[in-house]
């Protein structure tokens, strides 16, 4: 092989996108937000009981009983987890892949802006034509925030320069 190819085949190398970016956000980016969600109505719905100071049932066995419902909801919301936050994870996670392979580093700044700026893309492309409102769309972005931080936190090593 000759140095010109070696070189040219070192530099396409560089460029390539870091798989394991992209299939921790794809594939664990849902489930996360899906979780983020829940806790969000969780304590949405607990409002009322921390305002008055009155809970449904306080014995330890009504606790249990909430938490295993809990974990039951998010168990049955995984699957429409990838419906609703697929796209918006896998194209985070294709984007920081960018980032990272270009700068050498993708931080916590491009884990916040990304996934903002893709709610603020598909807001205007899908949202002005739905009757979602404006409410949804920034729940839906902060919980992308939310996910692309967590994860960028709890996986780190992955955005290393190897």
């Amino acid at each position: 092989m000759t140095i010109l190819n070696r070189r040219l085949r070192e530099k396409r190398q560089g460029y390539r996108p870091r798989s394991s970016i992209i299939l921790i956000y794809a594939f664990l980016g849902p489930p996360v937000g899906s979780l983020l969600f829940l806790l969000g109505v969780f304590l949405f719905s607990l409002q009322d009981e921390i305002n008055y100071g009155v809970l449904a049932d306080p014995s330890v066995l009504g606790v249990l009983k909430g938490i295993g419902a809990f974990l039951l909801f998010f168990i049955f919301t995984i699957p429409f987890s990838y419906m609703f936050g697929f796209v918006q994870a896998l194209l985070t996670g294709v984007v920081l892949s960018g980032l990272h392979n270009k700068n050498g580093k993708a931080g916590y700044l491009a884990a916040f802006l990304t996934p903002l700026g893709i709610s603020a893309g598909a807001y205007a492309v899908f949202g002005f034509g739905f009757e979602f409102g404006q409410g949804f769309a920034a729940a839906i972005a902060a919980i992308g925030v939310l996910t692309s931080l967590i994860l960028r936190f709890l996986f780190r090593g992955a955005f290393e320069n190897n």
